[in-house]
């Protein structure tokens, strides 16, 4: 018999509709919700309502938010990330712009040289995108569908929130939200069982990434523009 999973979400769970399956069964969302080999008991709430409007605000007035810096792509970089643009903000690791873009960026020092990254997938809910480090590979999928408890309020959840790094056997992760679009940043390890990433490295590399919308514009340091 394959085992299944109970995911109880005290809070609130972020999941694309074409994820959930995966998720449920690598139980990467650690702090966000526990795992137990119970029956499967999740429901989708809705699809959350993204503030682009207030997206766009953030993007011409990063003033008021100390470290963030408006930074325009180059062609380059465009064609790496990929051509199309989710419905949502997108959140990249600093490694995904191409050599030129990524000095211009203030968090370009901290680059990793030999990170590989794949193109992002954009899909009608969201995006994915998976860069390889020489210790761990990291994916970044953002989402606007809402998944929790049956009977639980799509409205009770938050719309900005970034919980810590939560360890897991394959790596860990950091789930976090903004505008209403919710996001997992998960790092895998090559070795089950091994330590690769630890929770000072992880918060540092989720600082570091740039949020992206409106045809090539990113915000250094994206994480400032999430309210808490």
């Amino acid at each position: 018999m394959i085992p299944t999973f109970r995911l109880s979400l005290p809070g609130y769970g972020i999941v694309g509709s074409w994820l959930a399956a995966a998720i449920a069964a690598m139980g990467v969302f650690g702090h966000a919700c526990s795992v137990a080999q119970e029956s499967t008991v999740i429901e989708r709430l809705s699809s959350a309502g993204v503030d682009m409007a207030r997206v766009q605000g953030d993007f011409e007035n990063v003033e008021p938010f100390p470290g963030a810096r408006l930074l325009a792509l180059g062609q380059t970089s465009k064609a790496a990330i990929g051509p199309t643009q989710p419905s949502i903000p997108v959140f990249l690791p600093l490694e995904q712009l191409a050599p030129d873009d990524m000095q211009k960026s203030a968090g370009g020092a901290r680059a990793v040289a030999d990170a590989h990254c794949d193109q992002m997938l954009a899909f009608k809910d969201g995006y994915d995108t998976t860069c390889t480090y020489p210790s761990y590979e990291l994916t970044v999928t953002g989402t606007t569908e809402v998944f929790g408890e049956p009977g639980a309020k799509s409205a009770e959840f938050q719309t900005d929130y970034i919980h810590p790094f939560s360890e897991t056997e394959a790596g860990g992760s950091i789930s976090f939200g903004y505008a209403g679009a919710h996001y997992i940043a998960r790092f895998e390890c090559p070795r089950g069982g091994e330590p690769c990433i630890d929770a000072a490295t992880a918060r540092a590399i989720f600082e570091n990434f740039l949020v992206c919308a409106f045809d090539g514009k990113c915000v250094e340091s994206g994480y400032r523009l999430i309210q808490r």
